[in-house]
């Protein structure tokens, strides 16, 4: 399985059906909507998730076995989706939101400091 990193659908994921030469790969994602066609490596990134379909399997074997292999679930509990996701909902914060987070980061830095002051007077 492998995420796409560039063009209109990136942060998409699908299964690489062949393997064209050392630079390309022809890539089907039914399940995320992405159509059928060869893909250049320097555009796609690896996952650690490995769907078992046949080598040039069409694109309805492809979204059976995806959903057998239950592909949505397990992409949207890795890290990589997680941190996708918490970095597009940074993007789309409006002010009062950052205002929120820079609150809760000056909260959090100030327990830290006060838990490590405690931790050096007992020594």
């Amino acid at each position: 399985m492998v995420k796409l990193n560039q063009g209109e659908q990136k942060g998409a994921v699908a299964v690489v059906v062949e393997i064209i030469d050392a630079n390309r790969v022809i890539v089907d994602g039914p399940l995320h909507g992405v159509k059928r066609q060869v893909m250049n490596l320097k555009r796609v990134a690896l996952t650690e998730f490995v769907v078992p379909v046949q080598r040039g399997a069409r694109t309805p074997k492809v979204e059976k076995v995806s959903k057998e292999f239950d592909l949505i679930a397990k992409w949207s509990a890795s890290a990589s989706a997680k941190a996708a996701a918490a970095r597009s909902a940074r993007v789309n914060m409006n002010d009062f939101d950052r205002f929120k987070a820079m609150v809760a980061r000056k909260h959090r830095s100030h327990a830290i400091k006060t838990e490590m002051s405690k931790l050096k007077t007992k020594k």
